[in-house]
């Protein structure tokens, strides 16, 4: 997994909160990257054709991009689950949010099969708002 998952999980995220497109800022602010940074990912992103994007207003998932971020979402929500339940961290979205790219399915798999021993607290989306940076 890359950093390309995250972009396109952080964009998933907020299309499902607040609709699209998604204005780069927001993405800048979600992961905590620089609005130039973000600009050169969207374009590699449309060039791969899991987005499309309108200079000024904002980027939106294509179908496969989609697809994408859906996989992502699953291991972002078993992420969100231990770090609140289990490490009891003040900010587990966002730090799920930092983490997904990096976290393999057999180890999402691994740490769902360990939660479903235990009744969740909330089986809610996370708050959007939650997943921009405490620090």
């Amino acid at each position: 997994m890359t950093e390309r998952e995250t972009y396109l999980l952080a964009m998933y995220l907020y299309e499902a909160d607040a609709g699209s497109p998604v204005p780069p800022g927001v993405i800048a602010d979600l992961l905590d990257k620089s609005p130039p940074a973000v600009t050169q990912t969207i374009q590699r992103l449309e060039s791969a054709g899991l987005v499309t994007s309108e200079p000024y207003e904002g980027a939106t998932l294509t179908c496969e991009g989609t697809a994408i971020a859906e996989t992502e979402y699953e291991t972002y929500l078993v992420l969100v689950r231990f770090f609140d339940e289990v490490l009891a961290l003040e900010s587990p979205e966002y730090e799920a949010l930092s983490v997904v790219g990096s976290v393999s399915k057999g180890v999402a798999d691994r740490l769902a099969e360990t939660l479903l021993d235990s009744p969740s607290k909330d089986s809610g989306a996370p708050n959007l708002s939650a997943l921009i940076s405490p620090y």
